[in-house]
């Protein structure tokens, strides 16, 4: 987990510091430095820097003074913590403050530190999202070996991912459980109502669920000799609990609303708790009863087709699909309304609701909210229509592969192939390409190749080797000379325009390596072209000098 943490979040964590020294540089101690180094810099920077022994020097107290002792106060404070330290190690004073107060972090923050983070981390995320996407899909390509008899492997080995899920979660469940009830925050004392029952209830549903697939693991691999009955009946529980769960829900009216700022926002959540209780109970029902469909099919108590059987999850989304219809002719009209009204209304003052710049309607406060709200449910019916959509077809290829049809699991489970596939494709795209804009246009505005003391030179890498081009440059800048690379030429304007020679004695550095500017060509008085000896005052690697 912590190997997990430092690869997905260290990105988003380290970034560029507030430009104040490092920690060990405020202690003047280094990086491998143990706890005792680190205790006696301490002791050696107060006794300097201490308010109190500066009054007693006769030194007058500044802001700056105090700064600067708060400062080695606390990066003493982190640096002797071994576990403040570690984390400032790999996640410097940022990560460690962000860390430690996830409250304070800025979205914004975190993203421009992902875009500065280096290739190392960027392809460690890669990397993590990879595996996770890969252990995602591995039971379902183990399932559909399986079922494909391409494999032959106990159904228990096949359900290994699952294990390892639901090992995961029982843990976290039932820890939570184990914690016993909770004060009750501040100022909320006479609505709170401790959710240990809550807890109770989601830990038990989950051990019903993970029993659920034990019993079909063994039934599956022939270990067991029980009836279909039996091996549902974790399934059967953990759905009279959920039922019992609905049903308080909608006795009680959507229960207590503690988190509710006013009055208003009260009733609509205890609303919206009522309608999903509603809709829970309704899809109960529908999946018990196909429950009691497919034991009975299985068992062999009845002779119907596994059309028959799925019958129930057929209704269900019928309903689900009506619903999403009513949903987004509501929001539709809801919209049409607004606009309406909106004309209406600047009819009557005899004015014009449409914006100039955008060409559309214009809308007060009030009415921009409800429009906002519209749009919101309009989109939300369209996301739901489209995973209905693909879990039919999911549920259509599957019976019908079932019932006999020649084709392979695989095609059963392309969609979710497809869509983790290409969402797994587009994120790591944007993991490795994404970069810091601020960066880009600051390389973009950079000069070719900045002389010291602002003097004109241009880089033949970037213009070429066309002599009219370079010729061009150099009358445009008025000053200087145009540098060759390595192996290149070099052309010097006369001396009386020339200032390269104000500077020979500098040392600059063009691309991290060091040279010197080169020499001034020969009087015209001397004699023709000399070819350059290898010196660094007279030329690169055998380059020729012209006049």
């Amino acid at each position: 987990m912590s190997f997990m943490f430092r690869c997905c979040c260290r990105p988003f964590l380290k970034g560029g510091d507030d430009g104040s020294r490092p920690y060990y540089d405020q202690l003047g101690v280094h990086r491998e430095c143990s706890t005792e180094d680190i205790k006696r810099a301490y002791k050696k920077k107060s006794l300097e820097l201490h308010p109190d022994k500066l009054a007693q020097r006769g030194q007058v107290l500044t802001v700056e003074d105090q700064s600067r002792f708060q400062r080695v106060k606390e990066a003493y404070e982190v640096l002797v913590d071994p576990k403040r330290r570690d984390m400032y190690d790999e996640f410097g004073e940022t990560g460690l403050k962000l860390i430690e107060d996830p409250q304070s972090m800025d979205p914004q923050t975190a993203f421009s530190n992902f875009m500065r983070s280096s290739s190392y981390d960027r392809c460690a995320i890669f990397s993590t999202l990879v595996g996770v996407t890969a252990f995602v899909l591995l039971w379902p390509v183990l399932l559909c070996l399986q079922a494909d008899k391409t494999i032959h492997i106990p159904w228990t080995a096949i359900w290994t991912p699952l294990w390892v899920c639901d090992a995961f979660l029982l843990f976290i469940l039932w820890f939570m459980v184990f914690l016993g009830r909770r004060s009750p925050a501040e100022g909320l004392e006479e609505e709170w109502r401790d959710d240990l029952p809550a807890r109770v209830l989601n830990a038990v549903q989950l051990s019903c669920n993970v029993l659920f697939q034990v019993f079909l693991t063994l039934k599956l691999d022939k270990v067991v000799p029980w009836d279909w009955s039996r091996i549902f009946a974790p399934w059967l529980a953990w759905e009279g609990i959920q039922l019992f769960r609905n049903l308080t829900v909608t006795s009680t009216g959507g229960g207590p609303t503690p988190f509710a700022t006013s009055a208003e926002e009260g009733v609509l959540l205890r609303a919206m708790a009522v309608r999903q209780a509603m809709l829970g109970l309704q899809h109960g029902v529908l999946r018990i009863v196909f429950c009691a469909l497919a034991i009975l099919r299985l068992d062999e108590k009845i002779r119907v087709t596994w059309w028959v059987v799925f019958t129930p999850l057929w209704l269900f989304f019928a309903t689900q699909f009506v619903g999403i219809c009513v949903e987004y002719a509501l929001a539709k009209r809801l919209q049409e309304g607004l606009i309406a009204a909106a004309t209406a209304t600047a009819a009557e003052r005899g004015g014009s609701v449409m914006d100039p710049e955008t060409g559309e309607v214009e809308l007060g406060p009030e009415e921009a909210m409800i429009q906002e709200q519209t749009e919101l449910m309009a989109s939300r019916a369209s996301m739901l229509a489209c995973q209905a959509a693909i879990v039919l077809v999911m549920a259509l290829l599957g019976v019908a592969r079932i019932e006999g049809a020649h084709f392979s699991v695989f095609l059963v489970f392309l969609p979710v192939f497809v869509i983790v596939g290409c969402f797994t494709c587009s994120l790591g795209c944007a993991v490795c390409c994404v970069r810091d804009a601020d960066g880009i246009m600051d390389g973009e505005n950079r000069p070719l190749n900045p002389g010291a003391g602002g003097q004109g030179t241009a880089s033949a890498t970037s213009i070429g080797t066309n002599p009219s081009v370079a010729a061009s440059m150099v009358r445009d800048s008025g000053e200087g000379h145009v540098e060759a690379g390595s192996g290149g030429s070099q052309q010097d304007l006369p001396e009386g325009r020339s200032s390269s020679h104000k500077t020979g004695s500098k040392v600059r550095k063009e691309g991290g390596t060091p040279y010197r500017p080169p020499a001034p060509l020969p009087s015209s008085s001397q004699e023709g072209p000399k070819t350059a000896s290898g010196n660094d005052s007279q030329g690169w690697g055998g380059g020729q000098e012209r006049r």
